[in-house]
């Protein structure tokens, strides 16, 4: 039974999917992933907000790994680990996608989050600095200092038509426009908070530093 508050967004229309993990994982976590390679080849904007991990599309195999055999462990899901691997590595090649354009936004707490062991993080780091001169695309560092704008959770923006969110329980896609507009004057507020360019190679190299 959904609580009565998102039943109540359901039936206006605010959540245009609720989708609990147990159902969306019923035949392994690599078909997941091959829907979201195609959702992302789909859209010509994504902008992705992730506050503890680096975005899925920016992570490199031994981290993507660690992030997805600890989710199949909490979430006692199909031990597909190698194919849902491979199948996260390949929603990567959209990055050279001509057609896409692509805002990052990650947490400074990202950066020092472990994953693995720190091999597995210093390699991490280190593909992260490498994207930040990748054509088309903007990553923005939020430093741990930076001012509360907004009770967000992590959240993907494809287009500006739709925004992905993950929960403990579920996955839930927000259509309404309303409710994306919401989010993204969010991502806006926290983009404001952001460094870039030198003051983000600046935050990865603290952290590689760190390590």
């Amino acid at each position: 039974m959904k609580p009565g508050w998102l039943r109540k967004s359901l039936g206006h229309g605010a959540i245009g999917g609720y989708t609990p993990w147990r159902r969306l994982l019923a035949n392994g976590f690599a078909p997941v992933q091959g829907r979201l390679q195609g959702e992302e080849a789909a859209a010509q904007s994504l902008r992705w907000y992730s506050p503890d991990l680096v975005p899925g599309i920016l992570q490199t195999r031994d981290y993507a790994t660690a992030v997805l055999r600890t989710c199949i462990e909490f979430l006692d899901g199909p031990t597909d680990l190698v194919a849902a691997v491979d199948a996260r590595m390949r929603r990567r090649t959209v990055l050279l996608d001509e057609g896409h354009r692509f805002h990052f936004l990650v947490g400074e707490q990202a950066l020092y989050r472990t994953l693995g062991d720190d091999r597995i993080m210093l390699q991490q780091l280190e593909y992260l600095f490498e994207t930040l001169h990748a054509p088309r695309t903007t990553v923005g560092i939020i430093p741990l200092t930076a001012e509360f704008c907004c009770p967000a959770t992590g959240f993907v923006l494809r287009d500006r038509t739709i925004a992905e969110i993950e929960t403990v329980s579920a996955a839930l896609s927000v259509t309404d426009a309303q409710e994306v507009a919401l989010y993204e004057r969010a991502f806006d507020l926290l983009a404001a908070r952001a460094v870039s360019g030198d003051g983000a190679r600046a935050l990865i190299e603290q952290a590689q530093q760190a390590r």
